[in-house]
């Protein structure tokens, strides 16, 4: 009798345990958005300035080298749980102005979805529309597309539709039919990155 409720005892432990380990899997998905190992050797290539980080700052990999932006979002003009994101590094400041120089721009980021495809269709309904420029202020100077072949996605952590204060992750990789190296190469890739907002 004795070993018998010894056994039931252990038994009620074991099945315990793995209920626990199967919620917790549950809570903790994987994420989109890991770190990578740089390949690329390019060198030369500019990396922007950050600007006021004002409302937000992104930081992580620019091909092969750290970089810096400032963070701007937007609500959505077709609806209200959509958002729109931009990532803007600029040309060197002059007399206290920063003129734009390099824009990521995420159109349809559904607020509550973790994980998220992108694409550059404009038509697309199920994946984040993303963009990247070389720009001089508003006038555009190197547009790049995103490279549809490449590992992309937009990893929301977290997202507050009272206050606006968004943690996400972005990696992806952009092409331009023209380069004009070793200043704006032809493949930029972005990996690690890390943006905040309103925080």
């Amino acid at each position: 009798m004795k070993n018998l409720n010894i056994l039931t005892v252990v038994l009620i432990a074991c099945f315990y345990f793995s209920c626990e380990k199967d919620d917790h899997q549950k809570t903790d998905p994987i994420p989109c958005v890991t770190a990578e190992s740089i390949t690329d050797t390019i060198s030369g290539f500019l990396i922007f300035e950050k600007g006021k980080q004002e409302n937000g700052f992104a930081k992580g990999i620019k091909i092969n080298k750290p970089f810096e932006s400032s963070v701007f979002l937007f609500n959505n003009s077709k609806s209200d749980t959509l958002i729109d994101l931009q990532l803007k590094g600029y040309w060197l400041e002059s007399n206290g102005y920063f003129a734009e120089g390099e824009v990521i721009s995420f159109s349809k980021i559904k607020e509550t979805t973790k994980c998220q495809k992108l694409t550059n269709n404009r038509e697309s309904v199920d994946s984040v529309i993303v963009s990247y420029s070389i720009v001089y202020d508003d006038a555009g100077f190197l547009l790049y597309e995103l490279d549809l072949s490449a590992d992309n996605a937009l990893e929301i952590i977290s997202f507050d539709s009272e206050t606006n204060k968004l943690k996400a992750k972005f990696k992806g990789s952009f092409i331009s039919k023209k380069e004009y190296l070793p200043d704006l190469p032809k493949k930029v890739r972005f990996s690690d990155v890390y943006i905040e907002y309103g925080y």
